[in-house]
């Protein structure tokens, strides 16, 4: 199988592109293809489906596959993209819900797994700046 940067990036290009159904084909194709134990590689795959049904406004949907990439992430000890779950979360709660007690709370635990300094602590720390802006604070 080639590598996780490569399957993700295919993913993202697809969704960028607009291309939603075939970047959730793709996805599916890989989880399906997985090791019963590829737990990271799980985990980051099912986080990128989420952030593909939220861009369709399917937010149940996307909630069930960043719940799966928290499990996924944690089975694999894998702290950066239990982070990005929580961001994604976070992000659901915003938008979808417009629950910003919810997404910072979220935000609260993404920042207790993503390493200082690290991509996950940039996107939470700015998906904090933005439950602000919508609160109008």
């Amino acid at each position: 199988m080639t590598d996780l940067a490569t399957l993700l990036g295919e993913l993202k290009q697809l969704a960028r592109k607009g291309k939603v159904d075939e970047a959730e084909e793709v996805g599916e194709k890989i989880l399906v293809g997985l090791a019963e134990d590829d737990y990271g590689t799980a985990a980051a795959i099912t986080n990128e489906m989420g952030v593909l049904s939220r861009m369709r406004g399917d937010y149940r949907w996307a909630r069930v596959f960043y719940e799966s990439a928290l499990a996924c992430s944690k089975l694999a000890s894998d702290d950066v993209q239990a982070a990005l779950a929580f961001v994604n979360m976070a992000d659901l709660n915003r938008v979808g819900h417009n629950a910003p007690a919810l997404a910072h709370a979220s935000l609260d635990e993404a920042l207790s797994y993503a390493p200082r300094g690290s991509f996950a602590d940039a996107k939470a720390r700015d998906q904090r700046g933005l439950v602000f802006v919508g609160q109008k604070l």
